[in-house]
């Protein structure tokens, strides 16, 4: 089933696509806010980011009145930019697409990561990678919204089945002694980001602002970034 806690996997697999997620929302109750802005960003083999996918959704007039004008004072989405944006239907359709055209062009890692061996030119993967969906409060948040804004829309959901997913806030609080007890994505970002460049949420800026963290918390940590996923 989709975001089960346990992990799944016994090890790395060798060719693996890494994606974090974020959104942005009329409110905090996955059953009842809506997704207003979905983005998406790979992180390349040299663990930095590479292609994005970032989109407005429209969200109904009344939710937003209703629902949404709290959360519009945090992510700055107005309701003009919303109301052009594309229905999640559309949004989801294109989400979906992305992922599988970052499937279909994956690079697969160097077979070794050491600066003695000659450096190795980057191949295209000749089997699809596993993807791995990485969010901060995914599991209770990010995750769960997306299947609720499914099942509003009557959209097939099996294609979870076929992702895998990190918590990215799992981590941190696992490494509490290097990061301090804040676990949310701004406190975080203060020790892995340039401070001029960060700028908190919109979504495609969390995304490359987790993938920082992660990077920094691997490096202190000691491990790769992809075996701590």
């Amino acid at each position: 089933r989709p975001f089960a806690a346990n992990p799944c996997l016994s090890e790395c697999p060798q060719s693996l696509e890494i994606i974090f997620l974020d959104l942005e929302t009329t409110g905090v109750s996955v059953a009842e806010d809506r997704v207003v802005e979905l983005a998406a960003v790979q992180i390349l083999p040299g663990n930095h980011p590479g292609c994005s996918f970032s989109t407005t959704v429209s969200v109904e007039t009344d939710i937003l009145e209703t629902r949404g004008q709290e959360a519009a004072q945090v992510h700055g989405i107005g309701q003009a930019e919303i109301a052009v944006s594309p229905t999640f239907p559309e949004v989801w359709e294109a989400f979906i697409y992305f992922l599988e055209s970052l499937s279909n062009f994956h690079i697969q890692e160097p077979s070794s990561d050491s600066d003695d061996d000659p450096r190795e030119l980057p191949v295209i993967s000749e089997e699809p990678p596993v993807i791995l969906i990485g969010a901060h409060n995914g599991i209770r948040f990010d995750f769960a919204l997306l299947l609720f804004e499914c099942y509003r829309h009557n959209l097939d959901t099996s294609v979870f089945e076929q992702w895998v997913f990190v918590d990215t806030m799992h981590i941190v609080a696992a490494a509490k002694e290097i990061m301090g007890s804040c676990l949310k994505l701004q406190c975080l970002a203060f020790h892995a980001c340039d401070q001029e460049e960060l700028r908190a949420h919109r979504s495609r800026d969390d995304c490359v602002a987790l993938c920082r963290v992660m990077v920094y918390v691997a490096s202190r940590l000691g491990v790769s970034f992809r075996r701590l996923l």
